[in-house]
């Protein structure tokens, strides 16, 4: 199921393939979510 967490290496929200159960706080069902989401974080860790 495609998914979007946020990727440090690349500095940007990027899509992924979920095959996991419960995931982390870093799994957004839409790009949008993901933007979202980090655009409030100063160091965009999560």
């Amino acid at each position: 199921m495609p998914q979007y967490g946020y990727d440090a290496d690349i500095g940007a929200c990027r899509q992924f393939i979920y095959h996991g159960c419960d995931g982390n706080a870093n799994r957004f069902g839409t790009f949008t979510e993901c933007e979202a989401a980090t655009a409030t974080c100063s160091n965009k860790c999560m």
